[in-house]
């Protein structure tokens, strides 16, 4: 799956001082304090860290809808061999729950799968979007004059 989100645009920086970031976006002067810069790279780090949570739980989910189609595997099998079994028909109800449940899993863990995926795709869409439309903003500061080193530290990072 790939999201549907419409591609950014990049902002361009026409300054960058002291205090402030000097842009130019769809005819408009927009200036930002250094602050609100550190607050949209602060922004993009946090998303990344969440779309990396998020991509563990769908791996996490693919693996435990395996499991649960093993488990379901297996009761089935079991539910075959009560069946040709003498005295097995006291197993056959509590097998038969077993399978039913593994199966629920099965179908459950999926569809956490597909939404932690589309989630992935989501966010990845929206942090490439974000570097596209800031990543300038960004190197302005790193390449600028004015940044003192703890800044730059930041903005690299």
């Amino acid at each position: 799956p790939t999201s549907s989100l419409p591609k950014a645009t990049p902002i361009f920086v026409t300054g960058v001082d002291k205090t402030h970031v000097h842009l130019q976006t769809e005819g408009n002067d927009v200036s930002l304090t250094r602050g609100e810069v550190r607050t949209f790279k602060d922004y993009e780090r946090r998303l990344g860290a969440r779309r990396s949570d998020v991509q563990q739980i769908a791996e996490e989910m693919r693996s435990l809808s395996q499991v649960a189609i093993e488990r379901s595997d297996e009761a089935d099998s079991l539910y075959l061999m009560a069946q040709r079994v003498e005295g097995g028909a006291k197993l056959i109800g509590r097998l038969a729950r077993l399978k039913e449940a593994a199966l629920e899993q099965r179908v459950k863990a999926d569809s956490t799968y597909w939404q932690a995926v589309r989630s992935v795709d989501d966010a990845s869409a929206v942090l490439a979007n974000v570097a596209t439309r800031y990543g300038g903003i960004y190197q302005a500061v790193v390449d600028s004059d004015e940044t003192a080193p703890a800044e730059l530290r930041f903005y690299k990072d």
